[in-house]
């Protein structure tokens, strides 16, 4: 604000000053036009003479006549502005190097908003009539504290001289000349993932709706479906510099027995619904992959034809029907044909409310497990008729003591999942569990339960090490596997990238996401300074609760 006139007032910058009348003197002549342009379309006769005059006025003002052709030329106003500038300048390869960040891209967005959540507390009544900008970089004068930061390959951004890179019929055909660039933009001209999230829209298009709804469907308002996944990107990384990363190892243990990445197959039904090969197809690239698939005893192929497929370590998911009898046949067939422990899921007394398949009047495949056990016949013309299956069949009246009955019938470990809080995790030990699976049933149970990663680390601190603690829910990311086991996970397991993996490219898909979480985990390692599984601490990561304990 210009002060008013007396002795003591600085007068203004010339720069300034001449700014300001510049931008008066456009106001001005602009409004004038407007005033005109109301004329010409018949909303204000009044100012008819001016017409002419208002028009040739622009022109006689090479100062403004400059101002507006800038601002019409698209000249930037500030800093932000440049960047569109140079999305439209540079081809797309080149522009999406300068811009992108890495995976989900939510640290190049923070990097940004965190500026704008940080608020002035300005003091008034100081002269600030002569502004000094400059300071000193290790004893160097420069101008202000601002310097320009090291990137690469400024002539993608500019190039000099005639060859015009990336903008001539030259620099196109040199993309003809590179095999390797040819193969990389063919990739993506083809669609194919170079993440596990995109392997999700792949699957969606492969799908009748009816069966991508189910694997991607939650409970109800599907807040703790979203929140599986959202809850992994509150916590950031603290990672360590200057560490020996030559070398990473991956491997880890999980009931003794080892395995190439903390990442396992989580017990997921009804494969075939996805690909022909089903549940076969997904144990070949577990095996391939060199870690534990956990079978569904609701899967489209049985025990036996699964455990035929390929030679590996794998666990066997049990459901108790109401007729023990039949959980008692399947734990004893898992036992025979070389499954290496029991997960009892505890979540499931009822089928959760799936809204997508009550519409959907989802259906019941061949169960082949059971079949001739359990009936899979149901009259349910009101809605899905799985959830009428399960209503029918689940045994609601499973409880603590029922665990020692299962001891009784197998020789095997047995794991409970769906543990959610520290009470259950206690009483789980109790009873005298291997393991516990920290789960939400992938948020197809009950809607509004915590997302699993948030609860993680109250159920291993209840456990105190004497049981493994595995997580499941959510994981999409290496970094996200990363999260899970500096939280005191031992490892994660994936379900639904795994389907879509399976629905898109069959074996050759699930090979592929298992192989793309173990890379990003890899890097995550690497970049936070953990040459090994067992290097991954507490310290590495930062929750969102500490997050906000920092600002008390």
């Amino acid at each position: 604000m210009v002060q008013s006139s007396n002795s003591t007032s600085q007068p203004l910058k010339p720069r300034i000053l001449h700014q300001a009348i510049q931008d008066w003197q456009v106001r001005e002549a602009l409004s004038r036009t407007l005033l005109t342009n109301r004329h010409l379309t018949g909303f204000d006769s009044a100012y008819s003479p001016q017409n002419a005059s208002s028009i040739k006025s622009l022109e006689s003002y090479p100062s403004i006549n400059a101002h507006v052709s800038r601002i019409m030329e698209g000249e930037p106003v500030n800093v932000n502005e440049f960047q569109e500038l140079a999305r439209q300048a540079l081809p797309k390869m080149y522009y999406d190097f300068f811009s992108g960040g890495a995976e989900d891209q939510y640290t190049l967005k923070e990097n940004v908003e965190a500026f704008r959540r940080i608020t002035f507390r300005p003091r008034i009544l100081v002269d600030v009539s002569r502004i000094n900008l400059s300071t000193t970089v290790l004893g160097y004068k420069i101008s202000a504290p601002i310097m320009v930061a090291p990137s690469a390959m400024h002539k993608l951004a500019h190039p000099e001289g005639p060859n015009l890179l990336g903008r001539n019929a030259s620099s196109i055909k040199s993309l003809d000349s590179n095999p390797s660039i040819n193969a990389h933009v063919s990739r993506i001209m083809e669609g194919e993932p170079v993440n596990v999230n995109e392997f999700q829209e792949l699957a969606r298009q492969a799908l009748p709706k009816m069966y991508y709804d189910y694997y991607s469907g939650g409970a109800e308002d599907q807040y703790t479906l979203k929140e599986n996944v959202e809850a992994f990107h509150r916590i950031t990384f603290r990672p360590r510099i200057l560490v020996d990363v030559s070398r990473i190892n991956l491997s880890t243990t999980v009931l003794g027995y080892k395995i190439s990445a903390p990442v396992m197959v989580a017990p997921s039904a009804m494969h075939k619904l996805a690909h022909p090969e089903g549940e076969i197809a997904t144990a070949r690239a577990a095996a391939a992959s060199n870690t534990i698939m956990v079978l569904s005893s609701m899967s489209s192929c049985t025990i036996e034809e699964v455990a035929s497929s390929c030679n590996a370590i794998r666990f066997f998911q049990l459901y108790v029907y109401k007729n023990r009898d039949v959980a008692a046949q399947l734990v004893q067939r898992a036992e025979r044909n070389g499954y290496k422990a029991i997960v009892l899921t505890v979540d499931a007394p009822m089928l959760g409310r799936r809204e997508a398949d009550i519409k959907n009047k989802m259906i019941v495949p061949p169960l082949k497990n059971i079949e001739g056990l359990v009936s899979t016949e149901v009259d349910n013309d009101e809605g899905s008729i799985l959830e009428g299956f399960a209503k029918g069949a689940l045994d609601a009246s499973l409880c603590w003591r029922d665990i020692g009955w299962l001891r009784s019938i197998t020789n095997l470990p047995i794991l409970i999942k769906g543990v959610l809080t520290r009470e259950d995790a206690i009483k789980a030990t109790e009873v005298g569990v291997a393991g516990i699976v920290v789960s939400n049933h992938g948020a197809r149970q009950l809607d509004y339960t915590p997302a699993t990663i948030t609860v993680l680390e109250e159920v291993v601190h209840a456990v105190g090490g004497k049981v493994p603690v595995f997580l499941d829910g959510g994981v999409r990311r290496g970094t996200d596997v990363f999260k899970a086991l500096a939280l005191g996970a031992q490892a994660v397991l994936i379900g639904r990238p795994v389907v879509y993996g399976l629905a898109a490219k069959g074996e050759y898909g699930v090979r592929k996401v298992i192989h793309m979480l173990k890379d990003e985990l890899e890097l995550t390692m690497a970049l936070s300074g953990c040459p090994s599984v067992k290097d991954i601490t507490r310290s590495h990561v930062r929750t969102e609760h500490e997050k906000i304990h920092s600002l008390l």
